[in-house]
């Protein structure tokens, strides 16, 4: 993991006690397995109170929005706009970013559907 970010980490007091890969994503078992490391701060606001962006999810919906603000792009080496978490039935949480809050091709299609042409 880059300095920058580690220390943008430390700073927020997120954990960081999981095998990293060279290219920022987290390789150990369990439910951020696969996904990049900035899924532990976005994850940790959430578990703190932060609902993200309201964006008239159904009631029904597991997922949440997030609007990265320039340092956390930065710090966290983020391309776009808009961070994505999205919370499985199995208890794994995925991140997605985008430069739109709603990536997905039109509302009628679920976000689990999503073959991946539709995230920026």
């Amino acid at each position: 993991m880059n300095p920058t970010m580690q220390a943008f980490l430390t700073k927020h007091e997120i954990d960081t006690d999981y095998e990293i890969d060279d290219q920022d994503i987290i390789r150990s078992p369990g439910k951020f397995e696969a996904e990049h490391v900035a899924i532990l701060y976005f994850y940790d606001a959430y578990m703190n109170g932060d609902t993200g962006v309201d964006w008239d999810a159904p009631e029904d919906d597991n997922t949440l929005v997030f609007e990265v603000t320039n340092d956390e792009r930065k710090a966290l080496d983020l391309p776009n706009r808009y961070v994505l978490l999205f919370f499985s039935e199995q208890g794994f949480v995925y991140l997605h970013h985008s430069d739109e809050p709603r990536p997905w091709c039109s509302e009628a299609q679920p976000f689990e559907d999503l073959k991946g042409d539709c995230i920026n």
